[in-house]
């Protein structure tokens, strides 16, 4: 059967990814193995030891899921997880992954980060977390197109002003909002990608169509 975490897992940093491998009983064992297979494209080389202690791992969380259904507890002091030894993964909150908020704010603007953030805070129950998020996004790029065509900017310095809103948004926004979930199931981004590009490019025609805006040379 085809592991559905693989895709996933090319969208994670190698820290997220790290995690699978350092925190085992969070996860299910489709994810670790995927992460696992991720780690090695990118490079990452194992110890024979290392090799064996994670199929020993992956092997131990399927005979669970196998024999129990079960997820093992989270650790207490993650309190907004659930601790009851019958949850299972579909407890875990599904959330867009920390680098997503790179990859979007790198391809289209932090506001479209901003935007996934707050969707994860929605879904943990963080109403703050969600206006806050949306209202940082917001001004934010206000600003920078503000900063742009006052000091009639290249257009390439937008990725400094991308780069930077990215590490708010993760750094503050989402450690402060989301960082007590060190565990949870990624969710593939394809669909807020496709939606950001239909909303961006016809955008960015528009303005070139009217001068507003030009190809750099």
């Amino acid at each position: 059967m085809e592991n559905t975490y693989v895709p996933v897992m090319a969208f994670l940093s190698d820290e997220e990814l790290e995690r699978y491998i350092r925190y085992p009983e969070k996860y299910v064992p489709d994810a670790i193995e995927a992460a696992v297979a991720e780690l090695k494209k990118r490079g990452r080389n194992f110890t024979a030891e290392e090799e064996t202690h994670i199929r020993q791992i992956i092997q131990q969380r399927r005979e669970a899921w196998k024999y129990y259904d079960i997820q093992e507890p989270v650790p207490a002091s993650l309190p907004d997880f659930p601790v009851s030894r019958s949850s299972s993964a579909k407890d875990m909150p599904s959330l867009y992954p920390e680098s997503a908020l790179y990859i979007i704010s790198l391809l289209f603007n932090p506001f479209f980060a901003s935007i996934l953030l707050a969707l994860n805070c929605q879904r943990t129950g963080k109403r703050e977390g969600v206006l806050v998020a949306l209202g940082f996004g917001f001004l934010y790029m206000m600003m920078t197109l503000l900063i742009i065509s006052l000091l009639k900017l290249n257009i390439y310095i937008t990725l400094i002003f991308n780069v930077v809103g990215a590490l708010l948004l993760h750094q503050w926004l989402w450690k402060k909002y989301l960082g007590q979930y060190h565990a949870y199931q990624p969710k593939p981004i394809w669909g807020p990608l496709l939606i950001f590009l239909l909303i961006t490019v016809p955008l960015l025609l528009i303005a070139y169509l009217h001068g507003g805006w030009k190809l750099p040379s």
